[in-house]
């Protein structure tokens, strides 16, 4: 009887894949995002342009990334052991699967960049400890997975000063509409990525200057960084104008079967409409957040429902809770409900909401409400 028998993986089919799984074209924005921020970057800039296509009417969409951060090296790093083969960080940034950000970090899976591999085209500038390297696609990579075939890549390397990284993708799988209009996009980047980071309610007071320039548009500067309005509880004129912030708050949750502490930071605030403002669409936005690197991944209001024991509060509710220890889809799009650290970190959020739901002025605001 035959054993040992070790099933093969189709590695370009989950190459394929794993791109695929990416639902929406402007989370090319996230990851990229997410990269200079773990690369230590304060500027960042996103340049989107339309090149016509020659011989064509058409236009292709074109992506420049580029940043000020710790850049890459071709060097192996010395005690990081990936599956049982050591890897450099440029190595990193083509493979699928392999990454050496910090264990409970978004990154982690090794899946981000592939978003990129939606092309025709990947190249990469980095600048690293006086060594320039250059690095591109051999092949269409978009094309070649949709063949079956794993892109290959090759690089070259001189000596010269530089620091950071410049991206640059040919011809990016994505409506070119959803590339076009400045507010779309910086909404998009405040309530998606680490741009509307809220990390610095607790203590994490980093900041990345991100530069912008839709395709047709001029260069725009966003600071990072998510902030609630100011606080203010008089109701004596009704509550549209109301905002009474709860947090930022650290809260145990218990211990895992490893006896590791599970916490989730907190914050958040009952908002009137007329402070609202920093939401663009009360029903897709108002509620709870559950978030990781202080980055909003998944709204839950079924939490708040059960708390409150009514399916409208979280229309006056915007609260964000930040759980390291939760596990996320490969896309990133969702938390796994699979873990014993999601069970104990909702319970802990619960405990929490039931301290705003009993609190003086969460109890006069909807009295006012009912008014």
């Amino acid at each position: 009887m035959p054993t040992g028998i070790r099933p093969r993986v189709n590695e370009a089919k989950e190459f394929l894949e794993i791109a695929k799984d990416f639902k929406d074209p402007k989370e090319i924005i996230r990851e990229a995002l997410s990269n200079s921020w773990d690369a230590n970057a304060t500027e960042v800039s996103l340049e989107f342009d339309l090149i016509r296509i020659p011989g064509t009417r058409r236009k292709k969409l074109m992506i420049k990334i580029s940043d000020n951060g710790d850049g890459m090296s071709d060097s192996k790093r010395e005690g990081i052991d990936t599956k049982g083969i050591d890897t450099s960080e440029l190595e990193d940034f083509f493979n699928l699967g392999d990454s050496n950000k910090p264990y409970g970090s978004i990154g982690t899976k090794g899946h981000g960049t592939k978003i990129y591999y939606k092309s025709k085209g990947i190249e990469v500038d980095t600048w690293k400890s006086g060594e320039h390297i250059h690095a591109q696609t051999e092949m269409p990579p978009w094309e070649s997975l949709n063949k079956g075939i794993i892109p290959t890549y090759g690089y070259e390397k001189d000596l010269e000063l530089g620091k950071g990284t410049i991206i640059i993708i040919d011809s990016f799988e994505g409506k070119q509409k959803d590339f076009s209009t400045a507010d779309e996009i910086i909404e998009y980047i405040i309530w998606y990525t680490v741009g509307g980071s809220f990390g610095h309610y607790f203590d994490n007071q980093r900041k990345m200057n991100i530069h912008l320039k839709p395709t047709g548009k001029t260069l725009v500067t966003i600071s990072s960084g998510f902030s609630f309005p100011n606080e203010s509880l008089n109701l004596d004129e009704g509550s549209d104008n109301y905002c009474k912030m709860f947090g930022p708050e650290t809260v145990f949750c218990g211990l895992n079967d490893n006896n590791d502490k599970v916490e989730v930071e907190i914050i958040g605030a009952i908002l009137g409409e007329s402070r609202r403002d920093i939401v663009s669409h009360t029903y897709d936005m108002m509620g709870l957040w559950l978030c990781k690197d202080y980055i909003k991944v998944q709204r839950n209001n079924r939490i708040i429902e059960d708390v409150f024991k009514g399916q409208y509060f979280y229309r006056n509710l915007l609260m964000f809770a930040n759980c390291q220890q939760f596990d996320l889809t490969a896309n990133r799009n969702n938390v796994r409900l699979d873990q014993e650290e999601y069970d104990l970190a909702i319970k802990g959020i619960k405990d929490f909401l039931n301290t705003i739901k009993d609190d003086e002025n969460t109890v006069d605001y909807f009295n006012v409400k009912k008014t």
